[in-house]
């Protein structure tokens, strides 16, 4: 059997380029820096470390503002997590996902979700708008810790089984016995590979061909 854990924003979740927008403004608000390219907060989330949204918050912080005032940081901060609530009400899923999901439910695949960056609350609720729920063995989120603890837990409970991976960061590309790289841009696909990825795709279209 083959264990199959997806990452959630970016690969199911069509919500990085809002919450890259919405980061920027935030930042722009309260630190009065008007060129932070778009490109370069996207060359950023490549490299995230895996932590927690606000784990990622500060690293980003550091990056884009080095030596940047606690009191504003914490302003900023703030107003990003109470934005960052109606992004998740209104972000779709990839159009993608809900067929390639129905495919491998339909061939016994064991298929998670796994998140370091989101609360166990925000990924169920969007799971149930999006009808994906009950599509998914189980949910590994924020709450449960970071990606590596979720597939320790993952080789616990589904001992000598084949785990894949499909994420979108390069942290993240050497967590399974194969790990899949999304580049849905072009240019994400070489940096991918060389972080250790088995295969690079650039739908999830094709993930049934590469398993």
């Amino acid at each position: 059997m083959i264990v199959i854990a997806f990452d959630c924003e970016g690969v199911l979740m069509d919500s990085m380029p809002t919450l890259i927008n919405l980061s920027i403004e935030c930042v722009r608000k309260y630190f009065n820096i008007q060129n932070i390219q778009v490109a370069k907060a996207e060359e950023m989330v490549l490299h995230f470390s895996g932590g927690t949204f606000v784990e990622g918050f500060w690293e980003a912080l550091e990056f884009f503002v080095p030596g940047y005032d606690m009191k504003k940081a914490e302003q900023c901060r703030r107003e990003l997590l109470e934005k960052r609530a109606a992004v998740y009400k209104e972000v779709r899923a990839f159009p993608e996902v809900i067929g390639v999901l129905k495919q491998l439910s339909k061939d016994s695949h064991q298929v998670m979700v796994i998140s370091s960056g989101l609360e166990r609350d925000y990924i169920e609720k969007w799971l149930l708008k999006q009808n994906l729920m009950g599509l998914f063995e189980a949910i590994y989120s924020g709450d449960d810790g970071k990606k590596k603890k979720h597939i320790q837990m993952l080789r616990h409970k589904y001992p000598g089984d084949k785990i894949v991976y499909i994420g979108d960061s390069l942290s993240e590309m050497k967590l399974g016995d194969k790990s899949i790289g999304l580049a849905r841009q072009t240019w994400q696909a070489q940096p991918l590979k060389e972080a250790g990825a088995s295969v690079i795709i650039n739908s999830l279209d094709q993930l049934l061909d590469v398993l």
